[in-house]
């Protein structure tokens, strides 16, 4: 009998999650699997902006990789990859030595943090990863409780996310005397939105006071304040919690993997993936946030990661039993409902071209996410 293959894991993302479930049911047998994640929990980004409002608990929103990986059969490395070599066929990992693989696959999402704005780094908050983002905003909201701060936030970045964040915390703030939320984008507020979803969106962002600063750029953030320029206006806004929600960026080590000899081809910093979830390597596949389909590019958003859970399933069994004919090819649909939530128990529904807005679409939304959490309450 030979030696047991071994799949690695990088990363608790969605689809990895959702792959844990499906290998606990099936395991495949004579193989290993490793899950290598920062933290033993991760947090859902569907109900993050409920979570913020207080329409949530923390534990609500956290899928717990750990016990994933412990029912799967899988064992847990608490750490951070660091790099892959692919000569090698191993990953390092930020507590040190290195992992070997005869599969591996990457889902480590993407960061909102803003290495090129100075002082980001010590007064400046990510939205992703959610985790730390979702411990910061809890622990903020307890300070301001108690009277340690004052509640007035800065979001840097005016796209859906950031406006639902900022809605969000209106709400979490709507009986705290004094609380001010300011969003600054670079370019038009909500500019990748259907006009319609855009005015819905606005007209509450407007209804709770939330000011919007938009084709601004940040200068730098020190404690307490965002400094901004539009134009030849440079001025300074007061900020006691100064969050990023501007776009998605890869991670950077990524950018480390690969040679001449033995490539690894990034989009924009984004891993490539073929139509079957498999990177320029054929022994690495990618999914969610941090893979690029190039044969059917598509925005960052969490449906993709969830439909690319059963193939990447189907795919990874293939490759270790040594069937590739058996792998299945990914398709993802050309639109998806779009549900955005508007602060109180009230949300947007948008999809190809018609909205509708209010508590019913805030229902729908509640229902989809906790249908999609209840597959890991027992976790």
């Amino acid at each position: 009998m030979g030696a047991k293959k071994h799949l690695v894991l990088i990363g608790g993302g969605h689809t990895h999650a959702l792959l844990l479930k499906q290998w606990a049911k099936a395991p495949i047998k004579d193989v290993q699997v490793s899950v290598i994640n920062p933290g033993k929990r991760a947090a859902y980004s569907g109900m993050l902006p409920g979570f913020v409002a207080g329409h949530y608990a923390l534990t609500d929103l956290q899928l717990n990789i750990e016990a994933l990986a412990k029912e799967s059969g899988a064992k847990f490395i608490q750490a951070a990859a660091s790099d892959i070599d692919l000569e090698q066929q191993t990953v390092g990992l930020s507590i040190g030595g290195t992992l070997s693989y005869d599969i591996a696959s990457i889902d480590i999402g993407i960061t909102t943090g803003l290495k090129n704005i100075e002082g980001f780094a010590e007064f400046g908050i990510a939205a992703k990863p959610l985790d730390h983002f979702a411990q910061s905003w809890h622990q903020f909201m307890k300070d301001v409780q108690q009277g340690h701060k004052r509640p007035q936030l800065a979001i840097i970045g005016g796209g859906v996310a950031g406006c639902e964040l900022a809605l969000a915390m209106a709400y979490a703030l709507r009986n705290t005397a004094e609380a001010s939320i300011e969003i600054i984008d670079r370019s038009e507020i909500l500019a990748e939105v259907h006009p319609r979803t855009r005015q819905i969106i606005e007209r509450k962002l407007h209804e709770q006071g939330i000011q919007m600063h938009s084709n601004t750029e940040v200068l730098r953030l020190t404690e307490n304040h965002v400094h901004l320029q539009k134009g030849d206006n440079v001025q300074s806004l007061a900020s006691s919690f100064t969050l990023s929600a501007a776009g998605a960026r890869p991670y950077e080590w990524l950018s480390s993997i690969g040679n001449e000899a033995n490539p690894f081809l990034l989009h924009e910093g984004f891993i490539q993936v073929d139509p079957y979830l498999r990177s320029t390597n054929d022994k690495v596949y990618a999914v969610g946030d941090c893979a690029h389909m190039t044969a059917n590019p598509r925005p960052k958003a969490g449906v993709y990661a969830v439909r690319q859970a059963p193939v990447l399933y189907k795919n990874l069994v293939a490759e270790l039993q040594g069937k590739p004919e058996n792998r299945q090819l990914y398709q993802p649909q050309k639109d998806y409902l779009k549900l955005m939530s508007l602060g109180a128990k009230e949300a947007v529904a948008d999809k190809l071209g018609w909205q509708f807005s209010g508590k019913l679409a805030w229902q729908l939304k509640n229902r989809i996410d906790q249908k999609f959490m209840s597959l890991f309450r027992e976790q």
